[in-house]
């Protein structure tokens, strides 16, 4: 039996969707040879994997520490970055900005880029080394590998494989320097790159989530990249009655500020409450995820106050079973040419419920042939064809209580975590013959 050290912030119960590849990972993976510890961060509870986890000291994001210790005027000025890839903070952006708030929040930013260097959780990364460095003293592993954002993980990665002389895999659910969602200045990116560099430099492989992401590490680092899309598990796939009394529409997960805008949906809405008289009435518009002002001033624009939920950060068996309740689930992305090579987590999280996926915002690209294969959804690249997909959802609604939805279950099936997990198993193999 091989044995490996995952090195990550996202070790469940922590949520998102890098705590849900990482559980779909670790389970059952003894069965495919290979068995797995955990290295973490402290957690609030006990830890939810299949396997032994170590957790390290942790006192917070460099945010929570900087708003405890600053000033009160200064301490408003930081954002918690709570957000683990280079993106905005989800509340960070309303659609009312104060010029003068902004602008010191500008002056600001950039010592608190230089404090979060190289990401927000890095006050993690001795403890982590240190205790890695007692683990691997007691135990011995064939092969680590390190999962971001956040990247602090990869630092951790490095330190642990040099010093013990282990093969080491990095695993990138995002791009690190190279996203186009990356919103450092100039200065930072510079250096960033270089410590990406310098940093995988040591790396045996990296595997990550798309075909494109896989592609562009390749050019980068020149190491054997892998493709693991993410999945979901089978196992978990929880049954909860559809509500029939509401034309319910469900987005799970961050808006990351503005950059996945919900206009083209309310906008149809909107429309359709001119057409149908009790169209309103039947609508209620559900958000599961960090709460959000430009999502609440849309709304308000569109006349929807009444029919937007927002229900903020929830269990993730919560979440499931909302989305099961749902007529449609909606995955809305960043309008930017570069989407095309990006597939959120939530989409196979929405192929594990089985209802009509609606996808919209930026050019077709990964996650829209995945929706095309299985049959889950549709991607809509313009108005227009939200507009028509809710209304002749709708219209179905109305005639038969439900929205319809014809699914490839093989298809579907294909995007498990047994795929998933055979696949990386097979990438660790390669590694340790190389």
């Amino acid at each position: 039996m091989k044995r490996i050290l995952i090195i990550t912030f996202n070790c469940p119960p922590r949520g998102g969707s890098g705590a849900v590849r990482v559980a779909g990972l670790v389970r059952r993976l003894e069965e495919i040879g290979w068995r797995p510890a955990i290295l973490t961060p402290e957690l609030s509870i006990n830890p939810d994997v299949e396997c032994r986890v170590v957790e390290s000291d942790y006192v917070g994001t460099v945010g929570t520490v900087l708003k405890e210790k600053a000033p009160d005027f200064l301490s408003t000025m930081y954002a918690d970055d709570s957000s683990q890839s280079n993106t905005s903070s989800e509340n960070s952006t309303t659609s009312a900005k104060n010029p003068v708030k902004e602008y010191v929040k500008e002056i600001f930013r950039l010592p608190y880029e230089a404090l979060s260097y190289p990401d927000g959780y890095k006050y993690w990364i001795p403890d982590g080394i240190e205790k890695g460095s007692d683990f691997l003293k007691e135990e011995d592993i064939d092969l680590i590998l390190s999962t971001s954002p956040p990247v602090s993980a990869h630092i951790v990665g490095d330190r642990l494989a040099q010093e013990f002389t282990i093969p080491w895999i990095a695993d990138y659910r995002d791009l690190w320097t190279q996203s186009h969602y990356y919103t450092h200045n100039p200065i930072r990116k510079h250096f960033e790159s270089q410590l990406e560099q310098e940093t995988l430099a040591n790396a045996e492989a990296v595997t990550t989530t798309t075909d494109p992401f896989a592609q562009q590490l390749h050019q980068m680092h020149g190491i054997p990249s892998y493709s693991i899309k993410n999945g979901f598990s089978l196992d978990d796939s929880l049954k909860h009655d559809l509500n029939c009394n509401q034309f319910s529409v469900t987005h799970t997960g961050s808006l990351y500020g503005e950059k996945r805008d919900p206009t083209w949906l309310f906008q149809s809405f909107s429309d359709l409450s001119k057409e149908y008289d009790n169209f309103l009435d039947d609508l209620v518009f559900n958000h599961y995820g960090p709460v959000s002002k430009n999502l609440e001033a849309i709304a308000s624009q569109h006349g929807l106050t009444e029919n937007v939920r927002q229900h903020g950060v929830v269990s993730r068996k919560a979440v499931q079973k909302a989305q099961q309740a749902s007529q449609i689930l909606v995955s809305m992305q960043w309008d930017h040419p570069r989407e095309e090579e990006v597939c959120p987590g939530k989409i196979f999280e929405y192929l594990s419920v089985g209802r009509p996926i609606l996808s919209f915002g930026g050019p077709r690209g990964v996650s829209s042939r995945i929706l095309a294969e299985t049959g889950a959804g549709k991607h809509a690249i313009n108005q227009s064809s939200v507009y028509q997909y809710i209304k002749s959802s709708y219209l179905e609604y109305r005639e038969l209580g439900n929205v319809k939805h014809d699914i490839n279950e093989s298809a579907v099936n294909r995007y498990s975590h047994e795929r998933m997990r055979q696949e990386f198993a097979s990438a660790f193999n390669d590694t340790i013959r190389t």
